[in-house]
């Protein structure tokens, strides 16, 4: 298993937070790493869609949790394994505390681990930068 987390304290309250990092159609208006996300239905548990990103491979996705609006986790089956994307949001002294969890199992986990993975951590200040001025542009 390859896995990374990310954390960023957000300067605004947890339900401003919810509504922007949540919308995840609305996602390539503020995060420079994603092109496009396409959802067939509501966002709740077992929505599929499909992301875009710049950097990593585009595909599919499972919502498999929501629990708004403390965070919510999707996922991607993996030729034997699963890429999850865990996102929690905690109410914190001067806004919200944001952990991003990026968890890979299965052959390809090594890919991951040497590719992807440290490619989307690199990129986390401009997404959290991002993120940062949609929520001070509101």
């Amino acid at each position: 298993m390859y896995e990374f987390v990310a954390t960023h304290l957000a300067p605004a309250p947890l339900d401003a937070v919810w509504e922007v990092w949540s919308d995840l159609t609305g996602q390539p208006a503020w995060d420079p790493r994603t092109r496009q996300v396409l959802l067939d239905g509501p966002f709740v548990a077992g929505t599929t869609g499909h992301v875009r990103r710049t950097g990593s491979p585009s595909g599919p996705f499972r919502i498999a949790r929501v629990d708004p609006p403390h965070g919510w986790d999707t996922s991607t089956t993996l030729p034997g394994g699963e890429l999850r994307w865990s996102h929690r949001l905690e109410p914190a002294d001067g806004g919200t505390l944001l952990t991003l969890t990026y968890r890979a199992t299965g052959p390809l986990e090594l890919l991951h681990r040497v590719l992807w993975g440290p490619a989307t951590r690199r990129s986390m200040s401009a997404t959290w930068s991002g993120l940062d001025a949609r929520l001070a542009a509101r």
